[in-house]
Order: C-alpha cells, then structure tokens, then sequence
C-alpha cells in the first residue's frame, strides 16, 4: 500500500507516515521534514494550492491523507488551504478515478463552533464528500511528542493566573491511538469521531501541569467573570482569545466507541502532561 500525506511535515501528518506502515510513503509539503527523511518517506515540495502540482503527486498512491493546515493560522490562510486546497486534492483524484482513499483530518463537534475556523472546516469537509471513498476523521484534541499545545499549556501553567473557567471537555487522544483506530476504520466511507472517555478540562490540564511543577492549583472562575478570565488569559501571549474558546467546547462524543473498540488501553494525557512537566521543571 502506498500513502501520500498532504502537510505531512506537521504532527499529525507525521506521526500518520511513521506508525501506519505503509510500504512507500510520500509526503507533499513546502517544507522538507529531516525526521521524514531519515524514515525513508520521499518529500514532494509543493503547495496545497497549486493545482497541476497535485495532480501529478495524486497520481500513483492508494490512500491520500489530508492533513495540512493548523488551527491558529490566520483566517485567509486557513480558508485556501481548508477549501481551495482540498478542491484541488478533490479534483485530483476524481480525475485519477482509481478509487483512492481519502483521509481527511476535521475536527470533533464540528456543528457546535461558531469560529471561521469551524465554518471553513465544514465547507472543506462538503468538498471531501464528493469522493465516494473517503473518510473523515473527527479527533478530539490530539496530543503526543511534538504536539503545539502541550507545551504552551506548560508555559501557561507557570504564569501567575486569577481564575479562569472551568466548562469544556479536552477528551484528548493519543496520537499513536487515533492512527491505530484511522488504520482500523479504512473501510468505513464517512465521519468517524474520536475522542476518549476521561473528562478533563482546560482548566484541569493546566492544575495538571502546576500540580506537577509544585504550583498551586488555579480556582475556576464564575459566569459572570467568564469574559474577563479569559481575556486577562489570552494578554499573557500563550493562547489567542480565539483558541481558548476552542478549549472550553466539549470534545467528548458518546456516540463512538471507537478508540475503546481498538485501543486495548489508551494513552492518558494526564500522565502524558504530568511527565513533561517533572521533565522540563
């Protein structure tokens, strides 16, 4: 089996080409991973938005992983990579017409966020429905070694902190588990949402980290300073206002027994946070 991965040099797009197991792995990105290339994984430098160059890199590969995009980018990046991007891949393979899969990365909840983020994220999702063999994958927040946010809610944890809301359900995932239930779920021509069961909120993730670097624990805040928590939150420059209202959603999804039905014993992002924080204290 052979896999490209579009954005393959960020996390996810990563870790997919290191633990699926294809036979060749290709990854297209403007940017050359040296992780990627000492795992043997060929680099095609190009960008999402260039139509002629996904077509030729379309061509040859039985799964096609979109994986590119990151959700603090800014609101025009967001939209050509999200959309223009996914019609190009879209168009690509529709042309090929050799019943690829597509693998789409989306996000849990979808129709609850209100965000341009959320909204292009649904329009890009319409786009990846026009291939009849796709999957859409849905993960709550995914962590792992070289995630972009467990290390800001460390630097966060160290800040001097008021109060700060505690709503939301993080549900987060391993990174090596959500691959282990994409490579389980290849069958299935739809959305798949992951998350796992244990609740754990913002505000729990960061009492995690400063329970871990000896810190006193952040008391949550109540309705009526929700807006002036958060903000006084997003003024230490760790976290955009934009990205915390993320984080106070509810990822959780009782209507999945996915990670539970492949995932003999999922990683715990509590002890995940509380060993990177002894690490770096």
């Amino acid at each position: 089996m052979k896999i490209i991965v579009f954005g393959g040099s960020g996390f996810i797009g990563t870790n997919f080409i290191k633990l699926f197991g294809a036979e060749e792995n290709a990854y297209y990105s403007r940017h050359r991973s040296s992780e990627l290339d000492d795992f043997g994984a060929k680099w095609i430098e190009g960008n999402i938005l260039d139509e002629a160059r996904v077509m030729d890199a379309v061509n040859g590969y039985d799964i096609i992983v979109a994986a590119a995009g990151t959700a603090d980018e800014k609101d025009e990046s967001h939209f050509d990579v999200q959309v223009n991007g996914m019609k190009n891949i879209v168009k690509a393979i529709k042309k090929v017409d050799k019943d690829q899969k597509l693998v789409y990365f989306s996000h849990i909840n979808l129709e609850k966020g209100k965000t341009e983020y959320f909204r292009v994220k649904r329009v890009a999702e319409g786009n990846v429905q026009l291939v009849k063999n796709h999957l859409i994958v849905r993960p709550s927040f995914v962590f792992g070694d070289g995630d972009h946010i467990t290390s800001r809610i460390l630097d966060m944890a160290r800040q001097s902190m008021g109060k700060f809301p505690s709503d939301g359900d993080l549900s987060p995932v391993h990174v090596n588990d959500l691959i282990t239930v994409i490579k389980n779920s290849l069958e299935t021509k739809g959305a798949i949402n992951v998350s796992a069961r244990k609740k754990l909120s913002f505000l729990d993730a960061i009492n995690t980290a400063r329970s871990a670097l000896g810190h006193h624990p952040v008391k949550p805040a109540g309705r009526l300073s929700r807006k002036s928590s958060i903000r006084k939150a997003s003024e230490k420059g760790i976290f955009t206002p934009e990205e915390i209202g993320m984080f106070l959603l509810d990822y959780y999804r009782d209507n999945t027994m996915l990670l539970e039905r492949y995932v003999r014993e999922p990683l715990s992002y509590v002890s995940f946070l509380e060993n990177a924080a002894r690490s770096k204290s």
